[in-house]
């Protein structure tokens, strides 16, 4: 069970937002500080713009809490769900887990400037950004953008932060895109079902060749390097 707050994650501060400044972001920044009369009426409350903005495909963010610690941070916009899961570090909050979810095909949008949404309304998991702390030497960004073609793009970062340095590789490889589909929320607080994230990432996910082992430009697909522990997601979640 998850506990749920209207509440914005801050990422530049590393911290949750109180209700006055998640209020003041929607204001400032979702409504460009110019709120019309209809959107002031739902500005009393973080809950009252939360019940506004999802039937009317605005912008807000909900932080959920398990045992009263924050896990993770839901945001909803008119073009995708993004789930920010979130770990305490040292007297921070830092995302170690990003999953995006799209509302209508984003490659169609881009080419035609029309939303064609998916079947049923469903949520397609678009990408996966994993933010993995190896060790102090060595940092890990993996991304997988997934395609409704069946094609994704996976792109490992390895930054080194005492040497001020960092190296990229990218693949595109042939993927199952049918199970990245999902129902929509059905009311401003419907999220619990995003949170799941062992079910909502397939496990084919965790077996791609060049992501597996984390390791740049090794693309072993063997059955001894599936076994392993997927080193690109963090390492708490491996004991998960």
């Amino acid at each position: 069970m998850y506990t749920l707050e209207f509440l914005e994650y801050n990422d530049l501060t590393k911290e949750i937002m109180s209700e006055k400044d998640t209020l003041e972001n929607v204001k400032d920044i979702t409504l460009n500080g110019k709120p019309s009369k209809e959107e002031k009426k739902h500005l009393n409350s973080v809950e009252d713009w939360a019940k506004y903005a999802f039937e009317t495909d605005e912008n807000y963010c909900i932080t959920a809490y398990q045992n009263n610690i924050p896990f993770a941070s839901i945001c909803f916009t008119d073009m995708h769900i993004t789930v920010d899961f979130l770990e305490e570090y040292g007297n921070e909050l830092i995302k170690v887990l990003t999953l995006v979810y799209h509302r209508f095909d984003l490659l169609e949008y881009l080419r035609n400037d029309k939303k064609k949404f998916y079947r049923d309304n469903r949520l397609f998991l678009g990408e996966i950004v994993s933010y993995a702390f190896i060790d102090d030497d060595k940092k890990n960004i993996t991304n997988i953008v997934f395609g409704t073609n069946d094609v994704a793009t996976i792109t490992i970062t390895e930054f080194y932060p005492d040497l001020g340095d960092w190296k990229t590789a990218e693949e595109s490889i042939k993927v199952n895109t049918s199970n990245n589909f999902i129902r929509s929320p059905k009311h401003y607080k419907d999220f619990d079902y995003l949170l799941d994230y062992q079910n909502n990432i397939k496990s084919e996910d965790f077996d791609l060749p060049f992501v597996s082992n984390g390791n740049l430009g090794d693309s072993d697909s063997s059955e001894n390097s599936k076994s392993e522990k997927k080193s690109w997601l963090p390492p708490k979640w491996n004991e998960n």
